[in-house]
């Protein structure tokens, strides 16, 4: 059936009337939503009492989150907030520019193997080990010298694994960023052709050894270090191995083997390799993670920050605590002031608010509320005195009466008509219990963390740090102690004023004694430790020129026995050495290389 819209305004009316009945039968009147009807219109609207709205359901709310007016963007619930609302991003999302986004999520091969996948506020990154750039660690970086090694790795040895296939073109060089097989050691290029040495060349030896010509035949003495037939190899019996750029060395950090991200240290401990986290990285389940900073509101101005080992923490002050000292300690009878503060007092805030009764006291740690000076107890209730009472005066006065009316003369240190006020013209305050004082450290001031010990000095207070902590800048902080690290193992530490303090060994400088006194012409020695010899690490690179000789602070670079300096530098080997005259019973000189037999006149 069809109602006509005159016909609902009949029904409204009807209604109406039987409700008003109802009122005045009952004698009550209840907020009910009334429903209304738009003139000309079948649309209902709801009319609701004054302070709430319509919820969108046909009732009323005061919630300014019904109806949601979060409706419009995704992956949002509505937040109330005083008079207002917030429209948050739900968990598992994340918000990007005006919009709630899923949050991402790590995964094995997020970072291609080849670095650490981090998930910060719901958007990932990826920390590349070394070698390796890019947002998702795919690309080499090139700016480091590392580049593709054809299996889809990065190196910056392109010459391991040796590409070289060819037998006799098997010696692999680095060119830049190429590797170029060359003959192998003990022969030569002839033609494009590898062939046997006959005469010794400058890589006969593959720059690592003094060559020897005999009947058409080579021999290689090998330097340290090296061995085989023309010293192409390491002597892994003494501990030496290849240092990825075609040489041997005994250093176990070369090449380095660090390349986890951000643990791309290496220091020599007992002659073994260890990789340790990179500058402002510190261990953390065994990874290097970036060290945390303090920032101004890290412990809610109730604390001290601090960062050890990367690590930051927050000492709570006296009644705070929580990881960022935001919590009252209950454990210690603390709670909140009502100011956003933390007290152990009582009777703050005051939670005594009966007429005549706002005095409170405290007792056994809980409050107790008393008669206002003035007042007295009566059947339960705080009245107005008209005689003497016990506690007119408040206990800090005489009290005396006079027609009905009371009056009191008050103890030194306390004002007010009835001597509850303490006597501040005078320096008097409340000692926190009741009672005024003119002590400057009742009650405590000091509440900073570790700076609760309270100096008085006449009227004046100074706060003091606890034992076991020292001063450093406003806040008290814990004594340092001497550790084996603390002064890297060269120098010798001790504590001064809560401070470790480094006494570095010669060549040695820097607070922790971690550097080399440059100053004083030391340097890396290239094993974690510093040195004044010019010749460590051996400086002297140049094939058949890796003698090195300190003079004073200046290494000089001399050739290998049996070779001498070519004049352009580098070193050619000696044809008189050893002789071949000395059968002929004659001397011999060098003629461009030739070994020319003469009878010295």
């Amino acid at each position: 059936m069809t109602t006509t819209p005159h016909k609902q305004s009949i029904l409204a009316i009807v209604t109406l009337s039987l409700m008003l009945l109802l009122t005045s039968m009952t004698g009550c009147q209840c907020d009910v939503p009334s429903q209304q009807t738009d003139g000309g219109s079948n649309t209902e609207r709801t009319t609701c009492p004054e302070g709430q709205h319509d919820d969108g359901k046909g009732g009323c709310t005061s919630s300014k989150c019904l109806p949601n007016p979060c409706d419009t963007i995704a992956n949002t619930v509505c937040v109330e907030e005083g008079d207002s609302f917030d429209c948050r991003c739900k968990a598992g999302t994340h918000k990007e520019g005006d919009a709630c986004v899923e949050d991402q999520e790590c995964k094995a091969n997020t970072c291609k193997g080849q670095g650490t996948c981090r998930l910060q506020e719901g958007t990932l990154s990826c920390e590349c080990n070394a070698g390796y750039q890019g947002t998702f660690c795919d690309e080499c970086d090139t700016n480091s010298g590392y580049y593709p090694d054809g299996k889809g790795a990065c190196t910056q040895n392109l010459c391991d694994p040796n590409p070289c296939k060819e037998p006799s073109r098997q010696l692999c060089r680095m060119e830049q960023d190429k590797a170029e097989c060359q003959c192998n050691a003990g022969t030569h290029d002839e033609g494009g052709k590898c062939v046997p040495d006959k005469t010794c060349n400058a890589n006969t030896c593959n720059g690592h050894g003094v060559c020897e010509e005999s009947n058409d035949n080579v021999t290689c003495l090998c330097d340290q270090g090296y061995q085989g037939t023309f010293c192409d190899k390491c002597d892994e019996t003494k501990g030496y191995h290849p240092d990825g750029n075609g040489a041997c060395t005994d250093d176990p950090c070369l090449p380095n083997p660090c390349t986890q991200a951000n643990r791309t240290n290496c220091f020599v401990k007992d002659k073994k390799a260890t990789c340790l986290c990179d500058a402002g990285h510190h261990e953390e389940n065994g990874q290097c993670v970036k060290d945390e900073v303090c920032k101004s509101n890290t412990c809610n101005g109730h604390g001290t920050c601090k960062v050890e080992n990367g690590v930051l923490s927050c000492t709570c002050q006296t009644g705070f605590t929580g990881k960022s000292c935001a919590d009252c300690d209950a454990a210690t009878g603390y709670h909140p002031d009502g100011k956003g503060s933390c007290t152990n007092r009582p009777c703050t805030p005051n939670p005594c608010k009966d007429t005549n009764q706002t005095q409170c006291k405290a007792s056994a740690g809980k409050a107790q509320c008393l008669c206002d000076p003035g007042t007295h107890d009566e059947g339960g209730k705080c009245v107005i005195d008209r005689k003497c009472e016990t506690n007119t005066c408040n206990s800090h006065g005489t009290c005396s009466a006079n027609n009905g009316v009371v009056s009191c003369k008050c103890d030194k240190g306390y004002t007010g008509s009835f001597c509850k006020d303490c006597d501040k013209s005078n320096n008097y305050h409340t000692d926190g219990q009741g009672g005024c004082t003119q002590d400057p450290c009742t009650p405590n001031p000091c509440t900073l963390a570790n700076q609760t010990q309270c100096k008085a000095t006449g009227l004046q207070h100074q706060c003091l740090c606890i034992s076991g902590y020292h001063l450093d800048g406003n806040s008290c902080v814990k004594d340092e102690v001497c550790t084996p690290q603390s002064c890297s193992g060269h120098g010798t530490c001790t504590v001064v004023t809560g401070k470790v303090q480094c006494t570095c060994n010669t060549g040695y400088t820097g607070d922790s004694c971690n550097g080399c006194d440059k100053a004083s012409g030391y340097h890396d020695d290239g094993k974690g430790g510093c040195t004044n010899d010019p010749c460590l690490p051996n400086p002297c690179k140049v094939a058949n020129k890796t003698q090195c000789k300190a003079s004073g602070s200046v290494a000089q670079c001399s050739c290998n026995t049996g070779y001498h300096d070519d004049g352009t530098g580098g070193c050619t080997q000696d044809p008189c050495l050893p002789n071949p005259c000395t059968a002929q019973n004659k001397a011999c000189r060098d003629n461009n290389g030739i070994a020319e037999c003469y009878t010295p006149t």
